[in-house]
């Protein structure tokens, strides 16, 4: 199964330095067996500016208190 995410980001500079805020949004409905491994996919990625990970899922049964 794929991992389906939706990619924000928003420049801004700190002094002289330009930052990226990043938010991925990843819709999870019933994806528990599979969330875990989206997660690993963003971590590793070589960006490491400020992220926000955002799980929407639409089905009040399932639980992704794990993560």
């Amino acid at each position: 199964m794929k991992c389906e995410i939706y990619i924000f980001i928003q420049s801004h500079e700190r002094g002289k330095e330009r930052m990226k805020k990043i938010t991925v949004g990843i819709p999870a409905y019933k994806a528990q067996g599979h969330i875990v491994d989206c997660l690993s996919s963003i971590r590793i990625q070589t960006m490491k500016d400020d992220i926000a990970v955002i799980i929407a899922s639409d089905n009040p049964d399932d639980d992704y208190s794990f993560v």
